[in-house]
C-alpha cells in the first residue's frame, strides 16, 4: 500500500509538472504573438518611411529639374545667379546623399523584414512543437488516468481478497474452536472410558476374589464333609 501511495504521489507530481510546462508554453506563445505584432508594426513603419523617402526622392528630382531649368534660364544672368546655381548644385549633392542614405535604410528594412519572417517561422515551429508536446502530455495524462483506474480496480480486488481471507480466517478459527471442543470431548470420553474400565476392572477383581473365597470355602466344606463321613463310617 505504501508503494501504491508513493506511485500515486509521483504521478500527481508529474501531472503538476506537465501543467506548469503547459502554462509556461502558453506564456511563451503569448510573448511570441506580442513580438509578431510588434514586428508587423515595425514593418508598417518601415514601409511608411520608404514611402516618405520615395516621395522625398521624387520631390528632389523635381527640384533638380527645376534647378536645371533655372540654371539654363539664368545662364545669362549676373554673378548672383551663378552663386545660386552653385548652391543648387550643393543641394543636389546633399539630395543625392539623402537618396543614398534612404537606399541604405531600405536595404536595412528589407533585412529586418527578412529577420522578422525568420522569427515568425521559428515561432510557428515552436507553436507546432508546443502543440505536439501538449498532445503528448494529454495522451500521457489519459494513460496515467487509465493506470490509476487499473490500480483502483486492483485495490478493490485486493480488498475483496483481504475480506475473503478474513472470512477464511474466521472460518478456520471456528473450525479450530470446533476441533478443540471435539478434542476436549474426546478427552472427556477417554477419561470416562478409563474410569468405567477401571471400575469394571475393580469389580471384576472383587468378583474374582469373592469367587476364589467361595471356592476355598466350598473346598473346605467338602473336605469337612468328607472327614465327617469318614468318621461316621469308621
Amino acid at each position: 500500500m505504501c508503494c501504491y501511495c508513493f506511485v500515486i504521489v509521483v504521478n500527481c507530481f508529474v501531472i503538476f509538472v506537465n501543467c506548469v510546462v503547459i502554462v509556461v508554453n502558453c506564456v511563451v506563445i503569448v510573448v511570441n504573438c506580442v513580438v509578431i505584432v510588434v514586428n508587423c508594426f515595425v514593418i508598417f513603419v518601415n514601409c511608411f518611411v520608404i514611402f516618405v523617402n520615395c516621395f522625398v526622392i521624387v520631390v528632389n528630382c523635381v527640384v533638380i529639374v527645376v534647378n536645371c531649368v533655372v540654371i539654363v534660364v539664368n545662364c545669362f544672368v549676373n554673378f548672383v545667379n551663378c552663386v545660386v546655381i552653385v548652391v543648387n548644385y550643393v543641394v543636389i549633392v546633399v539630395n543625392c546623399f539623402v537618396i543614398f542614405v534612404n537606399c541604405v535604410v531600405i536595404v536595412v528594412n528589407c533585412f529586418v523584414i527578412f529577420v522578422n519572417c525568420v522569427v515568425v517561422f521559428v515561432n510557428c515551429v515552436v507553436l507546432v512543437v508546443f502543440l505536439f508536446l501538449l498532445i503528448v502530455s494529454f495522451l500521457l495524462l489519459i494513460v496515467l488516468l487509465f493506470l490509476l483506474f487499473v490500480l483502483f480496480l486492483l485495490l478493490i480486488v485486493l480488498l475483496f481478497l483481504l475480506i475473503m481471507l478474513f472470512l477464511l480466517l474466521i472460518v478456520l478459527l471456528f473450525l479450530l474452536i470446533v476441533l478443540f471442543l471435539l478434542l476436549i470431548l474426546l478427552l472427556f470420553l477417554l477419561i470416562v472410558s478409563f474410569c468405567v474400565l477401571f471400575v469394571c476392572k475393580c469389580v471384576l477383581h472383587y468378583c474374582r476374589l469373592v469367587s476364589t473365597q467361595l471356592q476355598l470355602t466350598n473346598i473346605s466344606y467338602q473336605n469337612l464333609v468328607k472327614t465327617d463321613n469318614g468318621l461316621i463310617e469308621s
